[in-house]
């Protein structure tokens, strides 16, 4: 059973069950899978789809939508999938312990303005 391409979008035949499409890094398509879940007429969980379509479920963070739209983990056993539907599951980013977002974008901003300023930057203020 082909997958089939739709519009810049891949489609899952209702036969072969439900296509899951894993991206396991948050930014690059990097070790991106596509496989398709068999999935009975009377649907499955999304949990035992994205078993099914080789994804283990106690890695990090992973944000997973059927036909595009989002569904919480605590969802995963109760959302059924029925076949033909595309299930996505994607890395999510996440930051470091205590890590403060604001704190780190304020420090890309003074090495990058630093960088810009170089060496003429220091001297600002002073009489040449």
């Amino acid at each position: 059973m082909a997958v089939k391409q739709k519009k810049d979008k891949v489609v899952a035949p209702p036969e072969a069950g439900a296509l899951v499409d894993f991206w396991p890094h948050p930014i690059t398509s990097e070790g991106r899978r596509q496989s398709v879940a068999v999935v009975p007429e009377a649907g499955a969980s999304l949990a035992a789809v994205l078993r099914q379509g080789g994804m283990a479920l106690g890695g990090g963070p992973v944000e997973a939508r059927v036909d595009g739209a989002p569904v919480a983990r605590a969802e995963w056993a109760r959302r059924r999938v029925s076949p033909g539907q595309i299930v996505e599951a994607r890395a999510v980013v996440q930051g470091g312990g205590d890590s403060e977002p604001l704190e780190i974008i304020s420090t890309i901003a003074v090495l990058t303005s630093s960088l810009r300023l170089g060496p003429a930057g220091l001297s600002l203020g002073q009489a040449a």
